[in-house]
């Protein structure tokens, strides 16, 4: 038995093929990842009522899916948090330093009260 496919479905089923890939290639956020972002999220002090990012991290949506969050395979890698007017200390204590697989980190524009952690070299993979 041969299937006709008209030429013109061709480039959906690509597109189709395309989003699965994509979806397979960044991954769903893996629970211990969600975790420890939303305990940073919660040690850090924000207006609330500015925020474009942080306010909207919550436990039922998937973290690679959240504004400034970025993952391959379920894991964080790319963290942006810039502009959010964090006003709060950042210290060792921190789990921001135990997201292991971030590559690149965005904290300007904001109002840390404290000298960057000596943590920071916990992050092996971060570039930029």
């Amino acid at each position: 038995m041969r299937i006709n496919i008209p030429p013109f479905s061709l480039p959906f089923i690509f597109l189709i093929q395309l989003g699965i890939w994509t979806l397979v290639a960044s991954g769903e956020c893996l629970g211990s990842q969600q975790s420890l972002l939303l305990q940073f999220k919660n040690s850090l002090g924000f207006p609330i009522n500015y925020s474009r990012k942080l306010v909207n991290w919550n436990e039922s949506s998937d973290c690679c899916a959240w504004e400034g969050v970025a993952c391959e395979e379920g894991r964080v890698t790319h963290l942006d948090l810039s502009g959010e007017e964090i006003n709060s200390k950042l210290d060792n204590t921190s789990t921001l330093f135990d997201l292991q697989h971030l590559k690149s980190l965005d904290l300007s524009d904001n109002n840390f009260s404290s000298t960057i952690p000596s943590r920071i070299g916990d992050l092996t993979n971060l570039n930029h």
